[in-house]
């Protein structure tokens, strides 16, 4: 005899919008809910210390060491392991989720795209201006290509996109969008050059509290 638990939850986790174009998702529709979760906000990250002085040094190692929870912890234990960490996570959705996945092989184009992208969050941004402006690119790929790796890019989580709205019109504009980035990521892969934009690094800050919400 088989005994069947109805009041059950299951919960299925995974680390980008790859598992629900999957034959899983075929299975399961109509009986799941999508639950998006991001790295921690400031405010969430704050909450982790039961020191809350020094709120701007505080802010300067969120942004640096990055707002993922385990990184929290190796934070307060052992800070240097906190790239270590990183470098696992970026190295397992870009080579592995995305280039794996999406079938990519051009492992150097593919960086070029994820490192612009995160150096010009907040930016106004087409598919042919990261061509216009990526040394050497435009030898390479096509604009397919280049739209291919950012859809990619955007299925791992690894940036967001927003689309710009006319008002008069009320209606989403198809180019020019805006990239965001996960905060502690965008710093492991630019490093100092992070910081030369406070007022975009804050605009993308913003824009995760608000995604988040």
């Amino acid at each position: 005899m088989t005994i069947i638990n109805k009041d059950v939850d299951l919960y299925i986790t995974g680390s980008n919008a790859y598992l629900l174009s999957s034959k899983l998702a075929t299975l399961l529709t109509g009986r799941y809910i999508e639950i998006k979760m991001l790295p921690l906000s400031f405010k969430e990250y704050l909450s982790s210390f039961e020191d809350k002085t020094d709120l701007s040094r505080k802010f300067r190692d969120y942004l640096r060491y990055s707002s993922f929870p385990q990184a929290v912890q190796l934070y307060k234990v052992n800070p240097e392991n906190i790239n270590l960490f990183l470098d696992g996570i970026y190295n397992t959705i870009l080579f592995k989720d995305v280039m794996q996945r999406k079938g990519i092989t051009d492992k150097n184009v593919l960086e070029k795209v994820t490192k612009y992208l995160y150096d010009n969050i907040g930016n106004r941004t087409s598919i042919k201006s990261i061509s216009d402006n990526i040394e050497g690119i435009e030898r390479n790929s096509s604009y397919n290509t280049i739209s291919n790796y950012v859809d990619a890019l955007i299925d791992s989580y690894l940036i967001f996109k927003v689309n710009r709205y006319d008002i008069k019109r009320t209606e989403f504009l198809k180019t020019q969008e805006k990239y965001y980035a996960i905060i502690g990521l965008r710093y492991y892969m630019l490093g100092q050059k992070s910081n030369k934009d406070m007022g975009h690094i804050l605009e993308n800050v913003v824009y995760l509290v608000i995604k988040l919400h």
